[in-house]
């Protein structure tokens, strides 16, 4: 049963090769469905590549044509594919009501996920095509740059990824009526319905290893009993401490070297603990549901044998970092028994069973970080000896460290400082794990090729391994132009000063100008997450992302790609003097040259929208600040800003009337008023005109305009805003018509004052003297 998963995930790749309209050369009466027999067609033509014989084969593509009698191994795959699509095709009573939804199978396309009535292109998965779009797209070229990928293959684990790469935008399903059935939706795509089949090919064939044929026996014989056990484990693993652990102690001098790195190991250290329980419990890594953003999820067999071995686990967890780490950090492990009953609906109108196992799955995570280190024997840390200010690590200020370039350096912060090189010019990554958690090895040196080998490049070419697109971006020399380079001092990553240095660019030359020198630090985060899993809105039960297991994972799939991958290609492609500290989930935490995130946190915030179909919404802290602020104390302030935002309410029939919004410059605004861009224009077109005294005079009176409800006197502002308005511009420029000027300053003081607060002081800030 060694293969039986690859087989799992593999057995609907003929719906992909029956669209491409590949020549069949199979006898479909034996498979019973025109895919099944297309499955073991492409299955057998490029057995060399799968690794699969003969024997794995018909496994795979029998999953339709089934007998009782038959191996256990037909029946594992067989359940598996009924228990995965069982629960992920949505019955719609009124689909029937427009032809548009019964178009030919060889030309259907995935719907939105956030909005069924509009549509993804047929492409490979990248930045560019997680929107939806009217172009079509081919099947027929998709599947011939598949095949020139998989040709490329040189690790067997990259089958994975190149499917995910692929059929991402596949439909597992084509929307069809058939007899009497209810229409079936396209609305998950075949890398998630075969991801999902392979979950649970992996568990079931456990369990019949050991024995135990509750799940195959109820879809061989649907007894109610076999339907209430709680055949499953569902693990999560949840990395805590994070801010702790990548701010605490890093100096402003030394952040550019340590912060990124340090939030990537949080990357890499979740996947090695997913792989170390497969590895210990002896199941295929496709078991692993998910691994981003510091949390994973792997579904497991109930064994007493596999819980004792978790328990195990979660004490080497609890040790190496209490160990390693003095309890900054670490990594809860939890899990909750589930069954076949909480992954399908027997009647239609029953409430979906998994949006419950998440709630579960979610509590039992809150619980556990009240219970942190809970299976810790010796809460006595262990120091290094002989430590004075000669050799105290200038990083941590906690190691005993040696002089280093023009540094003292511990060998766990230089592990970081390489990480951190390493994730800006290096191709490869290679993990090894060893019989302790505590012995994994991480390497950057591809001829040290360890367990697991991932391409770690920037570019798009595949390299026969898979890839891994770290959810970084962060700027160098080499992204500048020669103008750019000469003003920064560093020789590879940028440091913070630099990025301050090269804010306002256009006001550089000549020794600056125009343009204040600092950093901008911007974190946010999707609004009301928990709330729209759990569908606790109208629009959040209209879209139903716990509607299956497929289509939550394919949702949380999704959303970490568009921060974890899409934000750092608009970084690379577009605002290239950033420096990403986190992205990944639904977080992102950046640092840059403060007029560059500006821009970037208005374009961001706009394909967020996009992206989501205007479903859902994200709010955020911005804050502008020098290079040489203590890091926690910048972290402090921006999380400070990040939390008014996310307290703003607005009275408007809105996304759970709240939140949407921005902090910045001690303003809290609605970002729909912020991505707005006519006071900027307006500003920029006057700016000739507009001397420094009478912007603080606008300054003055936006602040007093707020509280115009506060006192009455208040509304004096708009007569002195006159008498100033005349004094500096209509006195002085005599020959010039300011009537636009005027009435639109007046017009945003008044109406959003908030708003105008915050752009002008950017506005400001980009033309004030330095200093």
């Amino acid at each position: 049963m060694k293969k039986i998963a690859l087989a799992a995930f593999l057995h609907d790749i003929g719906k992909f090769a029956q669209r491409a309209d590949v020549t069949l050369t199979k006898d479909i009466k034996l498979y019973n469905y025109t895919h099944a027999a297309f499955s073991a067609d492409i299955l057998e033509r490029y057995k060399n590549i799968f690794g699969l014989n003969d024997e794995e084969i018909d496994y795979a593509a029998m999953h339709h044509n089934l007998k009782e009698n038959m191996d256990d191994e037909y029946w594992i795959i067989a359940a598996a594919d009924r228990l995965a699509s069982g629960f992920e095709r949505e019955v719609f009573n009124d689909y029937n009501e427009t032809s548009k939804e019964f178009e030919s199978f060889k030309e259907q396309r995935l719907k939105s996920i956030f909005d069924e009535s509009k549509e993804y292109k047929i492409d490979k998965l990248s930045p560019k095509n997680i929107f939806s779009t009217n172009e079509r797209g081919s099947y027929k070229k998709l599947w011939k740059e598949f095949l020139e990928d998989l040709r490329k293959i040189k690790d067997k684990k990259a089958i994975d990824y190149l499917y995910k790469k692929y059929t991402t935008f596949i439909p597992s399903s084509t929307s069809f009526k058939l007899k009497n059935y209810d229409p079936v939706k396209a609305n998950i795509p075949l890398y998630d319905h075969s991801k999902t089949t392979a979950i649970f090919a992996s568990v079931i064939s456990k369990l019949v290893e050991n024995e135990n044929k509750s799940v195959i026996d109820y879809y061989k014989y649907g007894k109610k009993e076999d339907y209430e056990k709680d055949s499953f484990l569902l693990v999560a693993g949840d990395f805590f401490g994070i801010q702790n652990f990548i701010f605490d102690k890093v100096k402003a001098k030394y952040a550019s070297k340590m912060l990124r790195a340090k939030s990537a190991y949080v990357e890499i250290l979740t996947r090695i603990a997913a792989y170390y329980i497969v590895k210990k419990v002896k199941i295929s890594d496709f078991a692993i549901i998910s691994m981003s953003a510091g949390k994973f999820e792997i579904l497991l067999p109930n064994l007493d044998e596999i819980k004792k071995t978790l328990e195990k686990i979660k004490k080497e967890f609890d040790e190496f970092f209490y160990e390693k780490f003095f309890a900054t950090t670490g990594i809860g492990l939890v899990w909750v028994e589930c069954g076949i009953k909480d992954f399908i609906r027997v009647e239609e109108n029953d409430e979906v069973p998994y949006k419950k196992l998440r709630k579960k799955i979610a509590d039992e995570i809150e619980l556990m970080k009240l219970e942190k280190f809970s299976s810790v024997d010796n809460f006595m840390f262990s120091y290094d000896k002989d430590v004075n200010n000669s050799n105290l690590c200038e990083f941590c200020e906690i190691r005993k460290g040696k002089q280093k370039d023009e540094y003292i350096i511990c060998d766990k912060c230089e592990e970081y400082v390489k990480i951190g090189k390493n994730l800006a010019r290096g191709k490869f990554l290679s993990i090894s794990l060893g019989e302790k958690f505590s012995d994994f090895k991480i390497s950057f040196d591809f001829d040290k090729k360890g367990d697991y080998v991932f391409d770690i490049s920037k570019d798009d070419e595949f390299r026969g391994y898979e890839k891994w697109e770290i959810s970084s971006y962060v700027a160098t020399v080499d992204d500048l132009n020669e103008f750019e380079k000469a003003i920064v001092e560093s020789k590879d990553i940028l440091t913070f000063e630099d990025l301050a240095k090269l804010s306002v660019i256009d006001g550089i030359e000549d020794k600056r100008k125009r343009g204040v020198e600092a950093i901008g630090v911007f974190k946010g985060d999707v609004d009301f997450m928990g709330n729209f899993i759990q569908g606790l809105d109208e629009r959040a039960k209209k879209i139903n992302v716990t509607a299956s297991f497929s289509k939550f994972n394919f949702f949380s799939r999704l959303m970490n790609y568009f921060f974890s991958v899409y934000a750092p290609y608009l970084m690379k492609t577009k605002y290239k003097k950033i420096y990403t500290i986190f992205a990944g989930g639904d977080d992102i935490y950046i640092v840059g040259s403060w007029d560059e995130v500006s821009k970037f946190i208005k374009e961001f915030r706009n394909d967020f929208i996009r992206f989501c179909e205007n479903q859902m919404k994200l709010s955020g802290g911005f804050v502008v600040t020098k290079p040489n602020k203590p890091i926690n104390f910048i972290s402090r302030v921006v999380e400070e800003a990040e939390s008014e935002a996310k307290d703003y309410k607005k009275e408007q029939d809105y996304l759970d009337k709240e939140k949407n919004a921005l902090c910045a410059f001690r303003e809290v605004v609605s970002f729909d008023e912020y991505v707005k861009e006519e006071i900027d224009n307006l500003f920029d077109e006057y700016k000739d005109y507009l001397n420094t005294a009478f912007l603080y005079r606008l300054l003055e009176f936006a602040y007093i305009s707020k509280n115009v409800d506060k006192n009455p006197l208040n509304a004096m502002w708009i007569s002195k805003f006159e008498y100033s308005f005349r004094r500096n511009l209509e006195e002085v420029y005599k020959d010039v018509d300011f009537s636009e000027l005027k009435n639109g300053l007046k017009t945003y003081i008044e109406d959003n004052p908030s708003n105008f607060i915050i752009k002008l002081h950017e506005f400001i800030y980009k033309r004030r003297k330095n200093g």
